[in-house]
């Protein structure tokens, strides 16, 4: 049968199962217990390096089970993967309510237009965005990013979301191509390579940190902002943020932006 005991309070059973942060072992009449201090979501810190501009840390979690241990040695960031432990970047911090803000560092899908109808409310990106995520704890707070976001991410304070002439590279904050465009800074390191990580198979030469799994990635993924005059802003494979006809599919992806309390990293 089962056998259960207590140890500070804290429920174990034994025979290999995982209660309340302890896994047990019997042995003859023996029972063996170790505390696992490990469960759930882990962190590290971003590398001091100018391609991390932004981040605040790097969280491993798995958004449909939020005990799952998750490390940098068993999460997966393929293209389209969407179940169990992934890597995310935090790129905001609420002290008061003790909670990261953080963004995925792949696609959950691709090819989907923002309203295929045109109009300017998410229409079909916001389904596609409901159903990559339909098995994820629904206190996770899933959306999109705004243009907005990546805008203050970048501290590009000139930024107006309505005005689709403010687009602009991360690397610079201007629309140059000479200065701008991710190839001039990808041998050095781009800022902020973070941001379109995996937004393609070839970004990596214009300065992101890894390319993606799969062909059909569509150079990026799309925002939650709008202009005035009916454009979607995208984030682009070259490292810039640049608006597109909303009913156009195959060229921007999903990219789920979650918050969740601290509370839940173990480390």
């Amino acid at each position: 049968g089962t056998v259960s005991i207590s140890k500070q309070g804290k429920q174990i059973i034994i025979y290999g199962l995982i209660i309340n942060n302890f896994v047990c072992n019997s042995k003859d009449e023996f029972i063996s217990c170790i505390e696992e201090e490990n469960i759930g979501a882990t962190k590290q810190e971003p590398p001091e390096d100018i391609r991390y501009t932004g981040v605040v840390a790097i969280v491993y979690l798995d958004p449909t089970n939020l005990t799952n241990k998750c490390t940098s040695e068993n999460v997966n960031s393929n293209s389209w993967f969407k179940e169990g432990c992934m890597k995310w970047y935090a790129y905001a911090e609420d002290n008061i309510k003790n909670t990261y803000t953080m963004i995925l560092d792949h696609n959950t899908s691709s090819g989907t237009p923002w309203n295929s109808e045109g109009g300017n409310t998410m229409k079909d990106v916001l389904f596609a965005l409901q159903d990559d995520t339909a098995s994820w704890n629904s206190s996770l707070d899933i959306r999109l990013i705004s243009a907005e976001e990546v805008a203050e991410i970048t501290k590009n304070e000139k930024f107006n979301s309505e005005d689709g002439t403010t687009k602009f590279y991360f690397n610079t904050l201007d629309f140059n191509q000479t200065t701008g465009d991710g190839v001039a800074c990808a041998n050095t390191g781009c800022k902020y390579a973070w941001l379109y990580d995996r937004t393609d198979p070839y970004c990596t030469v214009r300065g992101c940190l890894n390319g993606s799994t799969e062909k059909s990635d569509y150079y990026g993924y799309w925002t939650s902002s709008i202009t005035n005059d009916g454009y979607a802003w995208t984030v682009v494979h070259e490292g810039v943020l640049q608006f597109l006809n909303v009913t156009l599919k195959n060229y921007r992806g999903v990219r789920p932006v979650i918050t969740i309390s601290k509370s839940l990293i173990t480390k």
